[in-house]
């Protein structure tokens, strides 16, 4: 063996003719090794042994072996930068691990963006410590975001971490909210003054410059462009002030501040307002009550003022919508009451606008303006009577229990004996049992005078086809739905329709019978008698020659005596049907008017006019909360007369 040794290259089968081998020295047959020196690190090279000996010159090779360097880096890690500021922060990197060389120098990177473009080498000075190293990262800008990596230098070059991203704070003091100061329970808001309070929590990368308190009548108050309060210069803490000289009931809008080198920073925005010279006042939803006619309003009295509430109430109108004590209606409530007040009177179908209001020395104030519409006067959409021929105003018409009933009539062509009646609680007509139970059309007749009473009802005369008056006398009963005849009435001629007569007859039902009474005051036919309590009504019928003569007469001693109650001279001739209603009376005139008795207080007062479409009434009748209309085309109208006004 002459010589031996190693070569290597980094493609496949090298050969000592590529120039790279090592002759290994101590010859002689036997395991040998040696060292492979300046390789290139992270590169793959291809290794065989080789030998020689005397007798053929030429190399004999092993098999060929691969193997790969390492860089010589090592690893590290970019910590987190800590005690930010406006122009300082720290940095630094954590050794991972170590490359193969001593380390030259260490430190950071520092750019403006995530790429490290144009980015700054900061070096360590500090020495390395747990395998950590920091840097002062120094002439930063504030409130600007920055990217740092670590790196370590050796022989073999410099390997880095990853790239970590920080932000320097604004600089700017930190301030608390303002807030209105508070003592023993008392907010110290005046009537010109206003006692504000916050805290400078810290004072930021630069000196505290000053603090204090900004106010404005506008909002987001500023230093520059609103009033300025300093409270003090050089130190953390809190600060008060006492904003004065403001006007009463005035919205202020109120910021703390504090100002360093970098900056000015200000507190929440304080919206307070100045208490009022003027009283407050508050006003409340009002509640319309359909069935009394009425509308409760309510308020408040916030505060008096700067002097005693001297009158309180609510001022309302349907004809201007900003109400006040000189325009409108006052309702005026005495000092010791609760500030609530019931309206009656009032007009349907108007929308009314209202407020409260309170004075003192100073003035008059008011609360909000707020709406009510009062319910309709008229209220159709009820149930169509069922007949396709609808009944001219000639049908006798009666109530029992809470149903009303229509019975005959002129239907046009001829007379119709049908009996109907309305169920409010079903908004239904039915059709019940025939008059005298009969199918002939001979028994129809028109202008029958029909009165309910407990479960029945009582039918007296009429006139027929032929234009013949009848004293037929029949009774109803609800419970069968059955008629039953009764004694005749008077003569049949009283009972001609168009013919003046002041015969008043009474029919006994217990006991039986017809018993004369006396003569009413004035001969009339039409008219209207009504009951209230233990007081009859009657009168306001026409004479003989068509006119009415508009007197309403009274008994109280059971028809044995009557006396004159009362004249509206405002009825235009006659009337077409009365009711009671609330003990009240209630009568249409022949021009569709209605007009309203008060017997409390024997008072005429005249209402709505019936819209045309209403015209050809059949009959009225008082059921619950409503005065009901029955008119020629067979339709129902309800009429509120509580909101008649």
């Amino acid at each position: 063996m002459t010589q031996r040794g190693f070569c290597w290259s980094t493609a496949h089968n090298p050969t000592i003719e590529s120039g790279n081998y090592v002759i290994n020295e101590t010859g002689g047959k036997g395991e040998f090794s040696d060292t492979i020196k300046g390789l290139q690190g992270e590169t793959t090279y291809y290794i065989r042994a080789y030998a020689i000996n005397g007798k053929n010159p030429s190399p004999s090779y092993s098999d060929e072996d691969s193997v790969t360097t390492h860089s010589g880096l090592g690893q590290v890690q970019t910590l987190n930068v800590t005690n930010r500021r406006a122009t300082t922060a720290t940095g630094g990197g954590k050794i991972i691990a170590y490359g193969e060389e001593p380390i030259i120098s260490y430190g950071v990177f520092k750019a403006l963006s995530d790429n490290m473009y144009n980015k700054d080498t900061i070096r360590s000075t500090t020495g390395i410590a747990a395998d950590s190293f920091l840097c002062n990262l120094t002439g930063l800008n504030a409130d600007t975001r920055y990217y740092v990596q670590a790196f370590v230098t050796n022989h073999f070059g410099t390997y880095c971490g990853k790239v970590v991203e920080f932000s320097t704070s604004n600089g700017k003091p930190v301030i608390d909210s303002a807030k209105v100061v508070v003592v023993n329970g008392i907010t110290l808001i005046g009537y010109t003054e206003i006692s504000v309070i916050s805290n400078v929590l810290e004072a930021g990368d630069a000196v505290l410059e000053k603090s204090g308190f900004c106010w404005s009548e506008n909002p987001m108050p500023t230093i520059e462009s609103a009033v300025d309060i300093p409270c003090r210069t050089d130190q953390t803490g809190p600060i008060t002030a006492e904003i004065q000289g403001l006007t009463s009931q005035q919205t202020y809008y109120i910021r703390a501040y504090a100002k360093n080198a970098f900056g000015t920073v200000y507190s929440n925005e304080l919206v307070v307002q100045t208490l009022s010279d003027l009283p407050s006042v508050r006003t409340n939803y009002p509640q319309i009550n359909n069935l009394s006619g009425t509308v409760a309003l309510s308020g408040q009295i916030i505060s008096s003022g700067r002097s005693p509430i001297s009158a309180k109430g609510f001022c309302y109108s349907s004809l201007t919508q900003i109400p006040t004590v000189s325009t409108s209606t006052t309702i005026n409530i005495p000092l010791s009451d609760a500030l609530t007040a019931e309206l009656s009177g009032l007009k349907g179908e108007r929308t009314y606008y209202f407020r409260a209001y309170a004075r003192n020395n100073e003035g008059v104030t008011y609360g909000d303006i707020l709406t009510f519409t009062t319910p309709q006067v008229f209220n159709g959409g009820l149930a169509v009577f069922p007949e396709t021929i609808p009944l001219e105003a000639s049908s006798a018409h009666f109530m029992i229990g809470n149903r009303f009933y229509l019975l005959g009539g002129d239907v046009g062509p001829h007379y119709t004996k049908n009996l109907f009646s309305y169920n409010k609680m079903e908004n239904m007509w039915r059709k019940l049992r025939h008059y005298r139970n009969s199918e002939s059309i001979n028994d129809a007749l028109k202008w029958q005078a029909a009165v309910g009473f407990e479960s029945s009802a009582y039918v007296l005369g009429g006139i027929d086809a032929n234009n013949k008056p009848s004293n037929d006398f029949y009774q109803y009963v609800l419970a069968n739905n059955t008629w039953f005849s009764m004694p005749k009435g008077p003569d049949s001629a009283y009972l001609r329709v168009g013919i003046a007569k002041n015969d008043v007859w009474m029919y006994r039902i217990l006991g039986g019978g017809w018993i004369p009474k006396t003569v009413f005051p004035i001969a009339q036919y039409g008219g209207m008698a009504v009951r209230i309590d233990n007081v009859i009504y009657a009168g306001m019928g026409k004479n003989s020659s068509g006119t009415g003569n508009k007197t309403l007469w009274k008994s109280e001693d059971d028809m044995a005596s009557w006396m004159l109650e009362t004249t509206q001279p405002a009825i235009s001739n006659g009337i077409l049907a009365g009711v009671t209603f609330k003990q009240k009376i209630y009568v249409l005139d022949d021009s569709y008017l209605i007009h309203e008795y008060d017997l409390q207080t024997s008072q005429w007062r005249t209402k709505s006019r019936l819209p045309a479409l209403m015209h050809d009434i059949q009959g009225m009748y008082t059921l619950d909360d409503y005065i009901y209309i029955s008119f020629g085309n067979s339709a129902l109208v309800m009429y509120n007369p509580l909101w008649d006004n």
